[in-house]
């Protein structure tokens, strides 16, 4: 799960001051770093997507039709064709908080109890936290990412009003959900999935399996199975293989076992590859990960590794960035089809942004950090914006693009 945490002074009924943690950060202003701010606080700019006027009962089927439709159109336009490791279409499942507070909240809200200091007295209080809770689906490539799908996890009163036991669900409780609703929608144009350690469990393999996808899952417990007999495996045993990098300046050594069924609550077979890796400076991490699927577990080591690692887009190009530089962090409107109708918004606006820069501009994804190639974009556009004289007439254009 993904926090991206700042801090901020709420008053309580009392008039006492309390700075509290929140989610993300409220940019405004017209500066290059946060060129998006000051349009999505735009007001024309939301009636024009009818989200002031219907943000309290938003078609989501709509919108998410829409994002659909959009994925569909850039697959066949040939937009994936060449973004893939190992010809594997693979999607990062992750889930994302963007926001808490103590006072706003509305009847769909997850609850915490959390210590707070209070700035008046210097006490520590315990307040109730409000927050909503998102998983997203993101494809991930080394050209192209967008998102696919999200899913929110429900508290006890969404889950009553569906009939369904009234108690705080987890974040894998909505994964499965999301996973079911991706074969659902885009069957075999996924490949696999690449999740952290949350999702190492036999119930989330038996899932993939019986959809016929593949599974690049981290492992962080040395006592768990399967990570358990691959390490008792390799106990005597050197690097199967080492490799030097010259591209990212690492070296690379890999232990790798296969046919692993140790596992209680699965019944498949299971590759486990553990890799250590060196940089120039000396600093070296271990990635140790499972493999499941026929076709998954037939990829190369070092591409299996890029898989896994790749895994961060959704941390780095997805939630890091949205709040960072597109203003997501903030709440337009609280109810729970409102927030998920601004996510949904955004998600259209992010994957067009992505389809525009990396497939028609042909921008490769360099430096490092692909948010700056983006960012530069929408800098130059935004310039451009402030240069015409009279206010945009979003709506107009909106009916105009509508027919």
């Amino acid at each position: 799960m993904s926090k991206a945490v700042s801090t901020r002074t709420e008053h309580t009924g009392s008039g006492q001051r309390i700075n509290s943690p929140t989610r993300g950060t409220i940019h405004h202003g017209a500066d290059a770093a946060t060129p998006a701010a000051p349009l999505l606080s735009d007001p024309s700019l939301q009636a024009a997507v009818g989200l002031r006027r219907r943000r309290a009962a938003p078609n989501l089927n709509g919108l998410r039709d829409g994002v659909e439709d959009t994925i569909w159109r850039a697959e066949r336009n040939k937009a994936f064709r060449a973004g893939s490791y190992g010809a594997l279409r693979c999607v990062a499942i992750d889930a994302w908080e963007p926001f808490c507070s103590y006072d706003r909240h509305c009847p769909h809200c997850l609850t915490r109890e959390v210590p707070v200091k209070n700035s008046t007295t210097g006490q520590v209080e315990t307040r109730t936290q409000y927050y909503h809770h998102y998983v997203f689906a993101m494809l991930i490539g080394p050209v192209i990412d967008v998102v696919l799908d999200i899913e929110p996890v429900l508290n006890a009163e969404a889950r009553r009003d569906l009939g369904e036991d009234a108690h705080h669900e987890g974040e894998l409780t909505a994964a499965h959900r999301l996973i079911d609703r991706l074969h659902n929608t885009f069957g075999p144009f996924i490949d696999a999935f690449v999740f952290d350690a949350l999702y190492a469990n036999g119930p989330m393999m038996t899932k993939l399996d019986r959809y016929g996808y593949g599974g690049f899952i981290v492992l962080k417990k040395n006592d768990n199975e399967p990570l358990k007999e691959a390490l008792a495996l390799w106990r005597d045993e050197g690097p199967c293989q080492e490799i030097e990098d010259l591209q990212t300046k690492e070296r690379v050594q890999f232990w790798d076992a296969d046919d692993i069924n140790t596992l209680d609550t699965y019944k498949g077979k299971l590759r486990v590859i553990r890799a250590v890796v060196t940089k120039n400076n000396g600093t070296r991490m271990t990635w140790c990960f499972a493999i499941l699927g026929d076709r998954a577990r037939k990829v190369s080591r070092r591409t299996a590794l890029k898989i896994l690692r790749s895994r961060w887009h959704i941390e780095n190009t997805g939630f890091g960035q949205w709040v960072k530089h597109w203003n997501l962090g903030r709440v337009y409107h609280h109810t729970p089809n409102a927030i998920m109708a601004t996510l949904f918004l955004w998600i259209l606006v992010f994957n067009l942004l992505q389809l525009f820069v990396y497939c028609r501009l042909r921008r490769p994804r360099v430096p490092k950090d692909p948010c700056d190639t983006i960012i530069g974009i929408i800098a130059e556009m935004f310039r451009d914006l402030g240069a015409i004289p009279d206010r945009i007439p979003w709506e107009v254009l909106a009916h105009a693009a509508m027919g």
